[in-house]
């Protein structure tokens, strides 16, 4: 079947050749010159709506089954400025479109809610971690519902919190992470106790400062701040935690910690991970890879970008030594300063980009969350 052009659509013949010099041979010369897009450039064309108030600020998402039909699957979304709900969004099995977004209640008492949900992580039980980011607010203050770390189930009712976890003291340490002193750990975990011993005298000096001096400092500062969470499947169920901040002193390095249960905030690994001095803003996986959004520790305006590497490098016996550090292969994808969420399944790669939460009393975002779609194959 021949096809038409619609009505005012201009069209061009290529039968007979253009006369040289002529404004259609111009023209077309320059069209041949251009450059041609790439498939990651064409596709940050098409970003979608993720539908609006009350989702302005999305900050972290996973794969899980649909609630209502076990075997399809849902995307779960949190918003870091939103404490009793998250949304679950229909994927669509052609394009992997979202759509059918849903409000899920967390149904849980509101003195244990989380603050600054930054991270989630899915169990092969079915139960979902939801992580507060652990990090001081903007004026560098100790907030106790940013840390803490609610587990429980997706169910079509919401979501059933079933346990709380919260850290034995508010500051970060390497006692309290670790369970060992700063001057007795080793490798990298020294490393990452090193950089947080500096950081939280230096975050402690700026909470007492006025408010807008606070804020001012503690942008400079790289406090503690999780920033994502994911497991690797088979029957160890190691659970990997990744750090916007701090970043390795010497080498400006971002860390990847091993969280030792899902019952508790301790560690016993800690891997370094060569992303150009910028720190992790969320961590997924699929069957082969651990997949990375990496952006700058603080709020400042580096695009962020896309990191992959094999899983195995992440077995118990590669991280044994406390010392392993890995470069993950950088993707040929530029992603903008909002991306915040990543969720790899079924070929493809969500990436969600923050909004901004309205302003005042509106019932509208001041900048809408919005989400790519990258296949996989394009990388």
């Amino acid at each position: 079947m021949a096809w038409t052009a619609p009505k005012g659509f201009r069209t061009c013949s290529v039968e007979k050749p253009a006369r040289p010099g002529s404004v259609t041979a111009i023209a077309l010369a320059a069209f041949l010159a251009a450059p041609m897009m790439s498939p990651a450039a064409s596709q940050e064309l098409s970003k979608k709506s993720l539908g609006g108030y009350p989702l302005c600020e999305a900050s972290a998402a996973l794969a899980a089954d649909c609630p209502e039909a076990k075997g399809e699957t849902c995307l779960l979304v949190a918003d870091n400025e939103i404490r009793d709900k998250l949304f679950l969004f229909s994927v669509d099995g052609k394009d992997g479109r979202l759509s059918e977004r849903r409000e899920v209640p967390i149904n849980t008492k509101k003195k244990d809610r989380v603050s600054d949900i930054e991270a989630m992580a899915l169990l092969n039980s079915g139960e979902i971690l939801v992580y507060g980011s652990h990090s001081r607010n903007r004026r560098c203050e100790l907030k106790t519902k940013r840390q803490r770390i609610l587990s429980g189930k997706l169910e079509p009712a919401g979501f059933d919190a079933r346990r709380v976890s919260e850290a034995r003291s508010r500051k970060m340490t390497c006692n309290r992470l670790f369970g060992v002193k700063r001057g007795k750990a080793a490798g990298n975990m020294k490393m990452l106790c090193d950089a947080l011993h500096v950081a939280e005298q230096d975050a402690d000096k700026a909470a007492k400062l006025g408010k807008e001096a606070a804020a001012r400092a503690c942008n400079e500062i790289d406090d503690f701040n999780l920033e994502g969470a994911v497991v690797l499947g088979g029957k160890s169920q190691d659970i990997w935690v990744g750090l916007r901040a701090p970043l390795a002193n010497a080498e400006g390095d971002a860390f990847l910690m091993r969280q030792t249960s899902p019952n508790g905030f301790a560690f016993d690994a800690v891997v370094r991970l060569d992303l150009d001095k910028a720190g992790i803003r969320e961590i997924a996986a699929d069957k082969t890879h651990v997949w990375i959004i990496s952006g700058p520790s603080n709020d400042g305006g580096e695009k962020h970008s896309l990191w992959r590497f094999p899983k195995k490098r992440l077995a118990a016996k590669s991280v044994s030594d406390g010392e392993l550090r890995i470069r993950p292969k950088r993707l040929s994808v530029d992603l903008p300063t909002s991306a915040e969420g990543l969720v790899v399944t079924a070929g493809k790669a969500y990436v969600l980009m923050d909004g901004a939460e309205p302003k005042g009393s509106s019932s509208s975002c001041n900048r809408n969350s919005v989400y790519n779609v990258y296949s996989l194959k394009q990388f």
